[in-house]
């Protein structure tokens, strides 16, 4: 599949419904896009906009027996003119709530009873090192791709498909000069055997398309502002303060000195940031505060949102063990019953616990799914 984006691409004349008089409308105003390909351009320019969906309308997955279990959902408005003119396939345009994202979908085979339906969006930045992830549903396969087209070096790749015969992997990730593939029985062994590539690369590409599969790190300022009971260590909120003279300091010398000594705090010490209260701070304190959460890999906090259920199951695999245990605790509140997991196992043990409770709590379990998009 060409995974190209649709930023930027010409309006098309406006599509009939299923040979109807009710014209298709065409692709709403979006705020300003990123500059992209000609090529990009090009490949949706005259793709139809078939309207706005919830992504967990249109892809419902599981896990069963350590393999994907996907169905993508066309709603016949949909469904109409994406088949259309099969088995001479298109790409149509669609958004998805709550999503920046552009996006679209096709459906390609040799018979429409046994159509893959493939389902991608794109991004020149947002997806990085990605400029498109991609889900294709077949009859017999399930197939995520994600790829780069015009990054500068090598563009990176990543390809999971899943059959009968297995979970065949093909990647090449940033950083690496050499692809690696490979065939597994289980998403199990796969995070077993890659656990950096799944936590950094397929986790968060596969949620973005709808999917579960993987534990996901969250970003530490999420975690903690999820739990606001969670309180940073005495030792570290000292030291922080201490620090808050000399980062606002009229020395140049001095403020970064004591910028570096933020930084050496680590994840410790973004808790500590996040409980304090930072309104009485100058500006030039919370500019470097700021650029200390960015350096530490963490968004900057964001306004609360009520999390999903694989949002808590992914905390009982955090580093920090008190997450884990407020992890525990929220998930059993919201299941309404206690899990079998002891937040105290050593790293190996407890990610195979982890595994095992994610496939146990299904997405009929109340307020389950990972389907809301992301930008």
């Amino acid at each position: 599949m060409l995974c190209l984006s649709l930023y930027g691409a010409a309006s098309a004349a406006p599509w009939t419904v299923g040979g109807s008089d009710q014209p298709v409308q065409p692709l709403p105003v979006r705020r300003a896009a990123r500059q992209l390909p000609a090529s990009v351009q090009e490949y949706l320019a005259n793709a139809p906009y078939a309207g706005e969906y919830a992504l967990g309308d249109l892809v419902q997955s599981d896990v069963r027996a350590g393999r994907l279990s996907v169905r993508v959902t066309l709603p016949d408005d949909l469904r109409a003119v994406v088949e259309k003119d099969f088995p001479s396939t298109h790409p149509v345009r669609i958004a998805i709530r709550g999503s920046d994202l552009a996006w679209s979908v096709k459906c390609y085979g040799e018979k429409i009873k046994e159509k893959t339906v493939a389902l991608a969006c794109y991004d020149t930045e947002a997806l990085a090192p990605f400029q498109c992830l991609a889900l294709h549903v077949g009859p017999e396969t399930v197939k995520v791709f994600a790829a780069s087209f015009e990054r500068p070096g090598t563009q990176p790749k990543l390809d999971l498909t899943q059959d009968a015969k297995g979970i065949t992997y093909d990647w090449l990730l940033p950083g690496g000069t050499i692809g690696q593939r490979g065939r597994v029985t289980t998403l199990a062994e796969l995070r077993s055997t890659h656990r950096a590539a799944m936590q950094t690369y397929l986790a968060s590409a596969m949620r973005r398309i709808g999917l579960r599969g993987f534990v996901l790190r969250h970003p530490a300022a999420e975690i903690y502002a999820a739990f606001p009971a969670l309180t940073p260590d005495p030792a570290v909120a000292r030291r922080l303060a201490g620090l808050l003279p000399r980062l606002g300091s009229p020395r140049v010398a001095e403020r970064d000195a004591a910028s570096a000594e933020l930084a050496g705090l680590g994840r410790p010490g973004v808790l500590a940031v996040l409980r304090l209260d930072r309104r009485p701070l100058s500006a030039e304190q919370n500019l470097r505060i700021d650029l200390f959460l960015h350096g530490s890999g963490e968004e900057l906090p964001r306004p609360a949102v009520e999390h999903d259920i694989d949002f808590y199951i992914d905390c009982l695999d955090d580093e920090d063990l008190q997450v884990r245990k407020v992890a525990r605790d929220a998930l059993e509140t919201r299941l309404g019953r206690p899990i079998d997991f002891d937040p105290a196992l050593d790293a190996d043990p407890r990610s195979a616990a982890v595994d095992r409770i994610y496939e146990q709590i299904g997405r009929d379990a109340p307020g389950a799914g990972t389907t809301r998009p992301s930008r």
